[in-house]
């Protein structure tokens, strides 16, 4: 791990764009969650239709409009790009 020096498996699939680039809802879905965590940073969490659940990790800022239960269509903006908590 590139913070933490520690052997680990990285499960994520990260996207490199500029800071305060937007981010897209992936699949329309419900937010499971949002927060701040200290590895994840701004963070959330897109429950879909199928099952499947969503991380956004890192985020500069998250729309105001976004927190649990809220429902999101697809591409529809979520937040910016950033680089909070555990981030190179």
């Amino acid at each position: 791990h590139p913070v933490t020096k520690r052997i680990q498996a990285h499960l994520g699939v990260d996207f490199e764009l500029p800071i305060g680039s937007p981010v897209y809802a992936s699949q329309r879905g419900i937010i499971l969650r949002k927060g701040y965590q200290r590895a994840a940073g701004n963070f959330i969490v897109i429950r879909h239709p199928n099952g499947l659940e969503t991380y956004y990790n890192h985020l500069q800022r998250i729309e105001s409009k976004i927190r649990p239960g809220h429902r999101v269509k697809s591409g529809e903006k979520i937040g910016t790009i950033g680089c909070t908590g555990y981030c190179t």
